[in-house]
């Protein structure tokens, strides 16, 4: 008896003296293979027990029972119980030593055996010890990591910092690649000039010399070598407000494509147009965001427009008359008027800036045509347009209020007003045969043709009242024309053909 009362009572002091634990689970649940939690503690029957289940324990479960709340245990926390390991085996009492000599567990009655041996501890105290030492450490490791978090957030600061500075780096490395690139493609456009120019010369050149020594020295005036032309009309047709148009078209800029379409940019509607060769709209028109002024084949089925808002859009046409855009340029100036010095290469005229004339190219690259000393003047909407004579390096300006067309050699840096009677309210102009040039004379209600030189070769009437825009189609010679008469409105096409002289 006296053995089993100690051992109660050590059964007893165990339950009480465990270490904190977590949560535990109601024991019969788990055998019932359900998972509720233990809320109260079976002293009695050693057993953990839910709200559900305590009821019925302390009623069927025979004797009495001294259910304890886990939280009114001495302890935080209900425990995992020791089940008689923590009990001495030999004297049925509890472990409080340890023979480090023996590796046993000891009683107070078992350490009496064991008082010869040096190497003899009390459990508490070693725990404690053990539970000082590692606190001890795990400070000295907290102290570490927090060294490490501090030198891993350094590090993240100087990548993100260096990161940023790459990213610096790289937007410098791609402004200077842009600068060089628009050098280049300036010194380019300047060579290309310069070569035509001195490839032009040669080939005057040459001309002159194997006709000195074929032909007798003429006294002729020089502008007889450009033959007078005849206009005939071949098709004409009224621009009424189509449906969906806000109002009348004004037809502001012409050019042919390659296969003898006719692009045409309606500005009052801000649209773009298709003509086939009867003037027949082709496909459905292209529609812009603003007022566009002018436009400009580039290749096969890729052309550009000038608009509004300092922009120059690229477009491109196919076959079956669907035009797309390909891409938008943003430009320095405010283009009006535009042309082709090279496929890549174009001539735009400019609103409200000094620099009356530039050059861009498709890439976006703007310069300045260097040799040429433009008057101290800008022009406003509708007051000048330009166009170039390639194989002549001539820049044409027309000179709305100055009555004057302007000529400037590029090459040479000359320059020349040209002033007569029939031109007057010059606007449009176009590349005419031979390198000549077709001036929209608009008051005179004519076309007016030049020479690069200033010569007049002839006047050619056009029945519409004030001739606005034209264009020429080199292969065919065929010139297009549109005027700018309020409710009167019209787009023709003439056929081009040497007048014979008598």
């Amino acid at each position: 008896m006296a053995t089993g009362g100690q051992t109660s009572s050590s059964q007893d002091a165990a339950i009480e003296d465990t270490t904190e634990c977590v949560v535990r689970p109601c024991e019969p649940c788990v055998r019932n293979e359900s998972s509720n939690y233990a809320t109260v503690f079976c002293k009695e029957c050693k057993e953990l027990l839910c709200d559900e289940c305590k009821k019925p324990h302390t009623i069927y479960r025979p004797g009495k029972h001294k259910l304890v709340s886990i939280l009114d245990m001495n302890t935080a926390s209900v425990v995992s119980e020791m089940r008689g390991t923590d009990i001495c085996e030999e004297h049925g009492m509890k472990i409080e030593f340890y023979c480090e000599d023996h590796d046993k567990l000891c009683c107070s009655t078992c350490v009496l055996m064991h008082r010869k041996y040096d190497h003899v501890y009390e459990i508490a105290s070693v725990a404690e010890e053990k539970y000082q030492t590692l606190k001890k450490t795990l400070k000295i490791m907290e102290s570490a990591t927090d060294n490490i978090i501090a030198d891993c957030k350094t590090s993240e600061n100087k990548l993100n910092y260096w990161i940023a500075d790459i990213s610096m780096t790289i937007d410098k490395v791609d402004e200077m690649k842009h600068r060089i690139n628009k050098l280049i493609d300036q010194k380019n456009n300047k060579a290309y000039i310069e070569a035509s120019s001195f490839k032009a010369e040669e080939l005057k050149r040459i001309q002159t010399t194997q006709a000195s020594f074929t032909a007798p020295p003429s006294s002729e005036d020089s502008s007889d070598l450009f033959q007078e032309l005849t206009l005939q009309q071949l098709v004409s047709v009224d621009l009424k407000q189509a449906e969906g148009d806000e109002v009348e078209p004004l037809i502001t800029g012409l050019d042919f494509m390659p296969d003898g379409r006719l692009i045409a940019v309606d500005n009052h509607n801000m649209k773009c147009l298709i003509f086939n060769e009867r003037l027949q709209i082709q496909g459905i028109p292209y529609k812009f965001k603003t007022y566009a002024y002018d436009v400009v084949c580039l290749s096969k089925y890729e052309f550009a427009v000038t608009v509004a808002n300092m922009t120059a859009c690229l477009l491109f046409v196919s076959p079956d008359n669907v035009i797309s855009l390909i891409t938008e340029l943003n430009t320095s100036s405010q283009f009006v008027s535009m042309c082709c010095i090279t496929r890549s290469n174009m001539v735009v005229s400019t609103l409200q800036d000094p620099r009356l004339v530039r050059m861009i190219t498709v890439d976006g690259v703007e310069s300045d045509f260097d040799r040429v000393e433009f008057p101290s003047k800008t022009y406003k909407i509708g007051e000048s347009k330009s166009t170039y004579v390639q194989c002549k390096n001539t820049l044409v300006l027309t000179d709305l209020h100055a009555n004057t067309v302007y000529m400037y050699d590029t090459v040479k840096a000359r320059s020349r007003g040209v002033t007569d009677e029939n031109i007057q309210k010059p606007c449009g102009a176009c590349v005419g045969p031979g390198g000549t040039v077709l001036v929209c004379s608009t008051k005179k209600h004519c076309i007016v043709h030049l020479t690069v030189d200033g010569d007049v070769i002839g006047t050619y009437p056009v029945d519409m009242k004030f001739p606005f825009s034209l264009c020429m189609n080199r292969k065919t010679s065929i010139l297009a024309v549109s005027n700018n008469c309020d409710g009167d409105r019209k787009l023709r096409l003439y056929k081009l053909s040497p007048a014979f002289k008598f």
